[in-house]
């Protein structure tokens, strides 16, 4: 009996067909963390991390969908 499935890897670099916000955020949440945690103020860089990250995600949006449009 198999219990444990193999995970699947997952290649940011070829995220067709997703959302790029959610990455974006995460990115944002990861970066915001680390600067907060350096200057002692975690609440406030995390809240300016998810903002930023929220704006790189929603820009690779409007990036992909400006590449599928020229392609079609």
């Amino acid at each position: 009996m198999k219990f444990f499935r193999p995970l699947k890897t997952i290649n940011f670099l070829n995220m067709k067909n997703k959302n790029k916000l959610g990455f974006g955020m995460a990115i944002g949440i990861a970066i915001g963390t680390a600067i907060g945690v350096a200057l002692d103020n975690i609440g406030t860089w995390v809240a300016i991390g998810v903002a930023l990250g929220a704006g790189i995600g929603s820009r690779l949006n409007q990036i992909e969908k400006r590449k599928e449009e020229e392609l079609n």
